[in-house]
């Protein structure tokens, strides 16, 4: 039985999608990132990023914070224009391979700031300096 008690209203759903949409747009960007290396520079005058780097960030972003999942396979991303309103062309993007090994748990963590180095320092640290006891 749905109760007022246990509905999202409009309101609280779009504050959950923003904080979503901010906690996932480091990683977005990351993964963005990596895919546009070796790509060659849309031939638009003022261009600074491959044809589709805002479509696929965009699409990645959405998609996200939609499902709370990265997609799997290839996905096709849909025909867009550029900002002088030019036609970029669809294009596929296999998402098993520009997501990796990432999980959600690992884009949670990531978005943290500071976290990332914690866990890098962490890593070079020795067994045995860590403290035996946690302060927490």
């Amino acid at each position: 039985m749905i109760t007022p008690d246990n509905v999202n209203t409009e309101e609280e759903t779009n504050q959950e999608q923003e904080k979503n949409t901010q906690r996932y747009a480091a990683i977005v960007e990351e993964i963005v990132e990596e895919w546009a290396k070796g790509k060659p520079i849309n031939p638009t005058p003022g261009s600074t990023k491959p044809s589709g780097y805002f479509r696929l960030t965009g699409y990645l972003l959405n998609y996200l914070t939609a499902h709370n999942a990265f997609p799997r396979g290839v996905h096709a991303m849909p025909e867009g224009r550029d900002r002088f309103n030019n036609l970029e062309p669809s294009f596929p993007v296999d998402f098993d391979q520009i997501t990796g090994n990432r999980t959600l748990h690992t884009l949670h963590l990531s978005s943290i700031p500071g976290m990332r180095e914690s866990i890098q320092e962490g890593i070079k640290e020795a067994i045995t300096e860590c403290s035996k006891k946690l302060d927490w």
